[in-house]
């Protein structure tokens, strides 16, 4: 039992990212779920939303697009505007060299064209697009990743309210059971062996009960784990 004890608080802590070794002791008593989690749909597109690896990954993704056309920009054109002002005495654009403060002014437009780079530009190009491919698939298997978590999250989830409604109804059997033995007892047709026979089957379906419930908010925790919660 205590061993079983250690291993939910070591999972549970893991799965909510409290140190390991994280004693934990619940404030509520165990109560069966009401409703649901959302649809499969709803949750993973929560899940992509507040993932902050997944947004990294995006994130890359958008750089490695823009490199692209950074990179790509090399093949055109470029043109440069420049100006000045130059106010001296004496002036050294002004010729003859004159004492007096003079003013002058110049301005240029400079044009680069590379025909020819050896290549360099379509490298690149080739480059910075192979890395953006492999930004874009490893989105691509994180997405897939994720669907896959969050799919076996909710396989869990229905698995543990089925348990925990079979451990409902086995302890409305057991504790009905005991009712009538308790009756039987008193009718003298009944030994107090049977009636505590018949405790001890409640202590031990209220113990299951438990037992799945824990499991089944484990797979909760784990469930908000993986939607980045």
């Amino acid at each position: 039992m205590r061993g079983n004890q250690d291993v939910a608080e070591a999972a549970l802590a893991r799965l909510v990212g409290l140190p390991p070794g994280t004693s934990i002791r619940p404030t509520e008593a165990l109560a069966s779920p009401e409703t649901g989690p959302p649809s499969f749909d709803t949750l993973l597109t929560e899940a992509r939303e507040r993932r902050s690896d997944r947004r990294a990954l995006s994130e890359r993704v958008s750089a490695a697009g823009v490199r692209v056309q950074a990179v790509a920009a090399g093949r055109r054109p470029t043109i440069g505007v420049g100006a000045g002002v130059d106010y001296a005495s004496p002036n050294p654009r002004i010729f003859p060299r004159q004492s007096p403060w003079r003013t002058s002014w110049d301005a240029s437009v400079n044009v680069d064209w590379p025909l020819f780079d050896g290549g360099r530009v379509d490298a690149e190009v080739a480059e910075a697009v192979a890395a953006c491919l492999t930004a874009e698939a490893r989105l691509a298997e994180f997405d897939s990743m994720l669907g896959l978590e969050i799919r076996q999250r909710l396989s869990e989830l229905s698995s543990g309210r089925a348990v925990v409604t079979a451990a409902d109804a086995s302890i409305r059997a057991v504790t009905e059971a005991h009712r009538v033995l308790r009756e039987r007892f008193a009718a003298g047709v009944a030994t107090s062996t049977d009636v505590l026979d018949a405790e001890h089957s409640i202590l031990q379906a209220e113990l299951d009960r438990a037992q799945a419930i824990t499991a089944l908010r484990i797979s909760e925790a784990g469930l908000a784990r993986a939607m980045g919660r």
